[in-house]
């Protein structure tokens, strides 16, 4: 058994405009999650002076 990739799944069967609606839709989420992120974390920070002061130690 030979182990592949999730591109090479993909590819196999969704074909190439698959890989790039995939492609398109991983990269969105991942944005979206990392502005999510972005967000409670100044949110925090501006809550919670303390906490960013503390972060900076580290």
């Amino acid at each position: 058994m030979q182990l592949r990739s999730n591109t090479d799944h993909v590819r196999r069967e969704l074909g190439k405009r698959g890989q790039l609606l995939f492609l398109i839709f991983f990269t969105a989420t991942l944005i979206l999650i990392v502005g999510v992120f972005i967000i409670l974390v100044g949110n925090t920070f501006a809550a919670v002076p303390e906490a960013a002061t503390a972060s900076s130690c580290f």
